[in-house]
Formats: structure tokens, sequence, C-alpha cells
């Protein structure tokens, strides 16, 4: 029990520099693990402290392990490996937004959602995304909206679609009302059960038409995302521009036995219905995209950069002493999992400006490609209620612990473009930010508020004011949502984060 931090870094590290990140060391390995649950979970905390300390982005910011008992000392106090994370992460700088510890990202996973998710497109839930309206500002009625459904997914197969407001799940009606805080009471566990996919009727209402129905939901098993929702080409009638539109809902891994996989071929083969349509303008709609691989990031930012930028920095990593002195980033050896990334462009489309329609719930490897593309083009950025993205410029690889029980998904690298910009923790916030999520439209509609601000600007090379977009949505149709207010409150599970899988 008198192992230096030296040593314990050794193994910390042991199995992972230059390798695949799926061997494992004990923090002792002279330790018996004898089987029994709470002995792996001392276990488990014990190397959620050593591996926090070792790959966190600001690990100067918490107590050093110095020996084994070091370790034991500290996680004692906890009776989780999530509350020992929680506690170092609380450590670390306050400059996230409202000067809170930076690091709202970490986690632990202990089902290897990640790896099914962005590593193979696997998910197992209804495939839905809600917001929270706030429908009257005197008795503070929310409700609740469907906002994306997801391709393939249970929720769409019942036919469920965007615009539709939830009244009940399973006969449960939600009940929902709004504190002046916008901390939301009612039956909030009904609404989770949307997440949980453990729902067999949902009754909604069309807002448009206020017709009500009841929909059969066809199961929670597992499917295969297609993250591309919606691929396009509209001609403007006032300039007789062509406008490519792209709504793309999950970075996904795009190579897999390092070739490019279905996910990689489908985003290529849009871009390339782009190029031969001879697109002028360029609409990317990420607004509910919280993020992914990286691999995906690369791939999307290297099918829109301009020609003439191969080779030159599409984005840089910063990481820990620890990490920098194991040669991690070091870009002078080849198989360093963390060297500067460079464009390789590939495919023939080449524009010198590209909007993004993005929300608070834009999130990671969303905002990488647009931080990554600001040095080379025009970039456009669309967002709702005076915010911009979700502000993580940051990212993580999973490192499996106590023989693959859990995954450790500790914020370990930041990244910045080719201009060395990438603190945006408060989010990307771009020209217009007044514009307003037309729930009530397709995403890739003309009518849709936040595509129709683009298509506005791009026809007459300004963007009209909110009330103007606003007036201009009211013409459209008549409902209660025209004056509602979107709270912002988080109601999708945790943010899909910016993921390394292969370091």
């Amino acid at each position: 029990m008198k192992k230096t931090l030296h040593f314990l870094v050794a193994l910390a590290l042991a199995g992972l520099t230059f390798q695949s990140c799926k061997k494992e060391q004990s923090i002792n390995p002279d330790e018996e693990i004898t089987g029994q649950p709470e002995e792996q979970e001392l276990l488990l905390k014990d190397s959620t402290y050593l591996f926090t300390y070792t790959y966190s982005l600001w690990n100067k910011n918490m107590p050093e392990p110095k020996t084994t008992a070091d370790l034991r000392n500290f996680t004692r106090t906890y009776s989780n490996a999530e509350e020992v994370l929680s506690a170092l992460m609380a450590l670390t700088p306050p400059i996230g937004p409202n000067n809170n510890a930076v690091d709202r990202f970490s986690f632990i996973d202990r089902t290897n959602r990640v790896g099914e998710q962005i590593g193979q497109g696997v998910y197992r839930d209804l495939g839905l995304s809600l917001q929270a309206i706030l429908f009257d500002e005197t008795s503070r009625k929310v409700g609740i909206l469907i906002r994306l459904v997801q391709k393939n997914s249970p929720a769409a197969q019942s036919g469920l679609i965007r615009g539709l407001r939830v009244l009940s799940v399973d006969g449960v009606a939600l009940n929902l009302t709004a504190a002046a805080n916008n901390s939301i009471s009612g039956n909030i566990d009904v609404v989770n059960k949307l997440y949980t996919g453990n729902v067999s009727r949902v009754r909604v209402r069309n807002l448009s038409t206020g017709a009500e129905q009841d929909v059969a939901i066809n199961g929670t098993t597992s499917y295969t995302l297609n993250p591309i929702l919606e691929n396009k080409v509209i001609e403007l009638p006032a300039n007789g521009k062509k406008v490519g539109y792209l709504a793309y809902t999950s970075f996904i891994n795009v190579i897999s036995n390092q070739q490019p996989n279905s996910f990689h071929r489908d985003l290529t083969a849009a871009f390339a219905d782009f190029s031969n349509a001879g697109i002028q303008e360029l609409v990317v709609d990420l607004r509910y995209n919280g993020g992914g691989e990286t691999s995906a990031a690369q791939l999307l930012t290297n099918l829109i950069v301009p020609s003439g930028h191969n080779g030159q920095i599409m984005y840089s990593y910063v990481m820990n002493d620890i990490l920098t002195a194991g040669g991690f980033t070091d870009p002078s050896r080849t198989n360093a999992p963390f060297q500067p990334i460079k464009i390789n462009k590939t495919n023939n489309l080449s524009l010198n400006r590209v909007y993004f329609l993005v929300t608070s719930s834009s999130a990671s490897a969303s905002e990488l490609v647009i931080n990554a593309l600001k040095p080379y083009m025009d970039v456009q950025i669309i967002s709702t209620q005076g915010r911009g993205t979700y502000g993580k410029p940051v990212g993580s690889f999973g490192r499996a612990v106590m023989s693959n029980a859990a995954r450790l998904y500790i914020t370990s690298f930041k990244m910045t473009n080719a201009a060395g910009q990438g603190d945006y923790y408060n989010g990307l916030i771009g020209q217009k930010s007044n514009s307003r999520d037309g729930y009530l439209d397709a995403l890739g509609s003309e009518n849709e508020q936040m595509f129709s601000d683009a298509l506005y600007h791009i026809s007459n090379g300004v963007y009209r004011s909110a009330s103007t977009s606003a007036q201009a949505r009211i013409g459209r149709v008549n409902t209660p949502l025209n004056t509602a207010n979107g709270l912002e409150i988080l109601l999708d599970q945790q943010v899909q984060g910016l993921y390394h899988l292969n370091p």
C-alpha cells in the first residue's frame, strides 16, 4: 500500500498509450478481487479517483493521490463511484456557465450505452426529443411537445411526428406547471417514461387542427439510427439560388475495422447529391444534435470546407501535463492518438459560406465542426432565445475498468481550431440569436422559422427582425404556440458528448 504516484500513474497509462483502451489494470495488482458487490464498488471508486486524476484536463485542481492510502482516504467517504466522480468534477475551475465548475461532462457508463449508440448507432429508446413549452404565463401551465422523432425508431414506426403535444402517457395526464424560476412540477416521472421506452400508449394533440388521438407504441426493441433526418435541395424563387439542406441528428462513428462504414457512405452520398445539384448555399441543421464521435465530425468538416485547404489544421488537442508528457499529442509520433487533425478534402463541393441552425441542445461534435470551419469560410450561426450552442469544447475517451464492468468517460481533451480558438464553454453564438424553433413545421420545410430565416438571409443579404419573423410565422397558422415560450429546461437525457473511440 506504499506505491508512489509515479507507479500508480504508470498503471493508469498501461495498455492505453498508442494502443487500445480496452485493457484493464487494477489500482493494486496484488489486491485480490473476491467478486462481492461491496468490494467491487470499492475498487471502482478507487479506479475512478486514479483515472480521473490521470486523465482529467483539469487535474491540477484535484488533490494528488501520492499513495494508494491517499486513494482510500478520499474515496472512503463516498458510497459509490459516481459520488467520487461528482466530488472531483466540483473541484474543476469555475469557468462554466454562471461561473459553475467547468466539468459538467464526465460520467461513468455501466451499461455500454455510449459504445452502442456512438460506436454502432444502436439505440434502445423510443427515439424522441421533447421540449417544455410555457403555454400560459398566468397559470404557468406547461405543455410537452415532440420536437424530434428519430428515423427507424419505435416512435417513428408508431406514427409520432414533430409538433405533436403530449397529453398523457399510458392514461396518466402530465398536468405540468412551472414556477417563477421555470422549475417544473407535476407528473415528471410520466414524462421520463418517454425516454426509458417503458410506454405502451401516448395521447397527443395536433396543435394546428386541435385533433387528439391515442397512439400505440410498438415496443422498444433496439434499432439502428439513421442520423440523416433530411437532405434536400431547393431553388429560391427570388434569385434562383440552389440551397442544400441537411438535418443531422447524431455523430455516429463512420469508421469500422479501419474502413468507411454505412454511416460514412450515406453522409458522403448526401454531399455528392448536393454537388451534382450544383448548390450555391448550404444549411446544416444541428439544432438537436448533442454530439458523438470525432471521426464523424472530421468527415462532415471535410465535406463542407472549401477546396484548397488540404493539409491545413482542422483542429488540435489540448491535454493535461501527464498525457502530454506521455506523447499523446506529439505530432512527431505517427501513432500518437491525439496529434493535430488535418483537413482531407475529397469531394468537389466548394462553398464560401455555410449556415448552421443550432439551439442550446447543439453540443460537442456539433460545436467542433462549426468552430473548425470558422478560419476557412463564412460561418453563419442561427440560434434561439438569445443564446447559442451548449458550450462543450472538450471530450473524452472510454477507459474500461473492473473487467469491463464499467467505462469511465473523463473529460480529457479540449479542441482548438486553426486560429487557436476553443474556449466556448458558454456556447457558440452567431449573427442571429433571436430566431424561433418552428415546432409545428417539419424540419426542412421552407416554412419552418429557423430554416426560413436562413433562406431570407440568402435571398436578401440581411436577417429580418425577430418581430418580422414571428409575424410571418403567425400568418401561416394560428395556434397558442405563436405566443408560447420555450423553457430553458433540458428535458433530454445526457448530452451525447464528444468521444474519441479509438485512442
